[in-house]
């Protein structure tokens, strides 16, 4: 890890301006993956934050192995580009080589 795909969740939570960044965001369109440890609900909640608004997160699981690493390499965010599932559903594309 870091390196692979992390769905996107929680998008309606943040209101319909947050669905319609997601849904217009082209393949392969810059995304930042930032820590969020002040979250009230996870303290390894990782924020998936698109042309420059925070549109959703990263799943709780996925989350917590990815902060933990993130914390590792003294990152605080990571560069991402926005992919789709085999199922359609929008992710989060750490490609290798992430510093």
């Amino acid at each position: 890890m870091p390196k692979g795909l992390y769905p996107i969740i929680g998008m309606k939570h943040r209101g319909p301006e947050a669905v319609k960044i997601v849904a217009a965001l082209a393949r392969d369109e810059a995304l930042v993956l930032e820590r969020d440890p002040a979250n009230q609900y996870d303290p390894n909640a990782v924020k998936v934050i698109a042309r420059g608004e925070h549109v959703g997160f990263v799943p709780k699981a996925l989350a917590a192995l990815l902060a933990k690493d993130m914390a590792e390499m003294g990152k605080e965010s990571l560069t991402a580009k926005f992919a789709f599932d085999s199922a359609r559903a929008p992710c989060a594309m750490v490609e290798e080589g992430q510093p």
